[in-house]
């Protein structure tokens, strides 16, 4: 009896595997994003190599090439003085990132006067890093288990660089945590190249929040960033159907940036 049951398990397994394999060969690259990785199997002193491949359905909601997002961009100085309050546009596209094809891009338009740059970099931190723009390309990730995006993280807001990126770990709940590592590049970021951070993400509840005359429910969601300077305090508010609606930023220095979401215009 135990032999048949065995055998029986056995067998559905077989045909669970093969349909497995051959649907993930057939999936759509722009639906799903795929990737293999090798696992290591040591039996009686034998190991074997398995190569498994794995599939990820992407989502097309929030970072959608439809999507235009308003947001409104605050730098604080230590002394909890507003020192710069700028528009920016985010905009979906379909272009999918060169060096990783799990992320898309979208575009980020910056609202500036001319003298910002002068005005404002006594506020900044790493005088090395990054010349003023008035738009760039940000990468995001929407899977269905995963939010992620690259932070608004250039002119004066560039020391969100230092802090976790926004990031939803799906599905979430009350008391969720998680934790990520970033690796800062050795070009482009100045006295920040080559740094280390350890982000540790901790949902602490439930808010709602208010976009034109609209009432939404999002999760609150706390990551503390240990940079070598001191701790780097980034919370936002996540909503399913638009994402990071709201993220603020205390940093070691004192200086807090916020980000508002104020609108969506579906095109």
């Amino acid at each position: 009896m135990t032999i048949k049951i065995n055998l029986l398990i056995l067998l559905i397994f077989t045909l669970f595997y093969d349909c497995y394999s051959q649907s993930t060969e057939t999936l759509d690259s722009s639906e799903y994003h795929c990737f293999e990785f090798i696992q290591y199997s040591t039996l009686n002193g034998k190991t074997d190599t398995i190569i498994k491949k794995i599939c990820r359905k992407k989502r097309r909601v929030i970072f959608s090439k439809s999507r235009k997002y308003n947001y409104v961009g605050s730098v604080y100085n230590k002394e909890n003085e507003l020192v710069s309050k700028t528009n920016i546009i985010l905009e979906g596209t379909e272009e999918i990132r060169e060096d990783d094809n799990q992320q898309i891009y979208i575009n980020c338009f910056f609202e500036r006067s001319q003298d910002d740059s002068v005005k404002l970099q006594k506020y900044m931190s790493n005088e090395t890093c990054c010349n003023w723009i008035d738009s760039i390309k940000i990468g995001v990730i929407e899977f269905e288990d995963k939010v992620w995006m690259h932070p608004i993280q250039h002119n004066q807001f560039i020391l969100t660089e230092i802090a976790g990126f926004p990031e939803a770990d799906l599905p979430l709940f009350i008391g969720k945590t998680w934790s990520s590592t970033l690796n800062i590049h050795s070009w482009g970021w100045g006295d920040w190249k080559n740094k280390k951070l350890m982000n540790n993400y901790k949902v602490l509840g439930l808010k709602k929040y208010i976009l034109k005359n609209e009432t939404i429910e999002c999760f609150e969601i706390e990551c503390l960033t240990d940079f070598e300077e001191g701790v780097n305090k980034h919370t936002y508010l996540f909503n399913s159907d638009y994402g990071f609606v709201l993220m603020q930023y205390e940093f070691y220095n004192g200086v807090k940036i916020n980000f508002e979401m104020k609108g969506c215009i579906t095109k």
